[in-house]
C-alpha cells in the first residue's frame, strides 16, 4: 500500500466532526503491508474504539480489504472518503461510514449509502455544480453536506436552506 501519512488529528468534516481520529492518508511516500499501517497505529497510541479515517483514494490500494479487516479485529470503527470515481465495492457494509465526494461524472452508487450513517459531499471547488449536486441527491436516504469557503458561507445557506443540507467552512 502507498501510505503517504498515519497520523492522529480532529476532525474537520463529516458526522464525526470534532472527534479526535486517526488518519490514514494514502499516496505517495512508504510502501505498507496492511500490518505496517496497523503497527504505526499502535505507536501513535490506538485504542478500541477510536475513529480512523482511511481518505486520499483508498478504493484503489492493493490490500485495503486486508487493512479494513485488521482495524475491525482491532476494534477500530472505520470511515472512507471516497472522491466518487470508483465503484462501491462488496465488502461496503464493512465499513461503518462512507464519506463520498460528489462529481458530475460519479461512479460509486450513492444509493448504497445508508440513512443517517453515510454523507454525500460537494466539494467547495466544485461548488458552481451546486444545482445539480441538489438535484441529483435529493432523493437520497443519506446525510449531505457542501463544504464552502468563508466567503461562500452565506450563499451556499441561503441555496440549500430548505434541503437539508449540512454547510462545513473551511
Amino acid at each position: 500500500m502507498n501510505v503517504f501519512k498515519v497520523h492522529r488529528g480532529i476532525r474537520d468534516v463529516g458526522i464525526s466532526y470534532g472527534l479526535p481520529v486517526f488518519f490514514i492518508d494514502f499516496g505517495p511516500g512508504l510502501s505498507l503491508e496492511p500490518e505496517g499501517v496497523i503497527e504505526k497505529m499502535l505507536g501513535l497510541g490506538f485504542l478500541p474504539s477510536t475513529w480512523v479515517i482511511l481518505r486520499n483514494n483508498p478504493l484503489k490500494q492493493k490490500g485495503l480489504v486486508v487493512l479494513v479487516k485488521g482495524i475491525i479485529a482491532c476494534k477500530g470503527v472505520i470511515e472512507i472518503e471516497d472522491d466518487g470515481t470508483n465503484n462501491s465495492p462488496a465488502w461496503f457494509t464493512d465499513v461503518t461510514r462512507w464519506m463520498v465526494y460528489w462529481r458530475p461524472d460519479i461512479t460509486f452508487n450513492l444509493g448504497a449509502l445508508r440513512n443517517k450513517q453515510d454523507m454525500v459531499l460537494l466539494q467547495s471547488n466544485r461548488y458552481n455544480e451546486l444545482d445539480k449536486y441538489l438535484l441529483d441527491t435529493y432523493d437520497l436516504a443519506c446525510l449531505k453536506a457542501v463544504i464552502v469557503n468563508e466567503d461562500k458561507k452565506q450563499e451556499a445557506f441561503d441555496r440549500v436552506k430548505d434541503y437539508g443540507v449540512r454547510i462545513y467552512v473551511k
